[in-house]
């Protein structure tokens, strides 16, 4: 009987395929419902590869936790787009790049965004932290409380709202 049952298992093993796909999300925030965005994420090694027609030249973080997504994308800023946040903000720091993260619930598909926005110096300030954050239950708030502290000239935050992302049917 024992036999029996362990060539059973191991028929059923051996025609069972395990691969892993990259998922597709398509997102909505709540204020703009029209506007979709889609996030191409590879589970296995736990990349952001793509967002919607941009796709990433270095692999974005995307860790996947049994409930929850978060994804974090570093985005250098260019000249304009640090002319036009230091219009913003009413400042002149030298802003080198924007933090983009995503906490993307994976049953209900509830998210949040913010992005932060760092200069050289408080841009290693940010690294650290997240090193720091490695283990812990949630990320993604930790990191936003940090960002909360420390806002203010060469480290803004933003926040953006919530939406909710459903599993793309599509392949793209």
């Amino acid at each position: 009987m024992k036999k029996l049952l362990l060539i059973i298992l191991i028929i059923f093993l051996s025609q069972t395929k395990v691969f892993s796909e990259d998922l597709v999300l398509n997102c909505r925030f709540n204020a703009v419902p029209d506007r979709v965005m889609n996030f191409h994420i590879n589970t296995e090694k736990q990349h952001w590869i793509q967002s919607d027609t941009t796709k990433y030249k270095t692999p974005q973080l995307a860790l996947t936790y049994k409930s929850k997504f978060l994804l974090a994308a570093e985005i250098p800023l260019n000249s304009r787009m640090v002319a036009e946040i230091n219009k913003k903000y009413n400042d002149n720091a030298k802003y080198i790049n924007n933090m983009i993260m995503f906490d993307i619930n994976r049953y209900s598909g509830e998210f949040e965004m913010h992005t932060q926005t760092t200069d050289k110096k408080n841009f290693k300030k940010y690294l650290d932290k997240m090193n720091s954050l490695k283990g812990t239950d949630n990320i993604y708030l930790d990191i936003y409380k940090f960002a909360k502290m420390n806002n203010g000239i060469g480290y803004r935050l933003e926040e953006f709202g919530r939406g909710n992302c459903t599993k793309s049917k599509p392949k793209f």
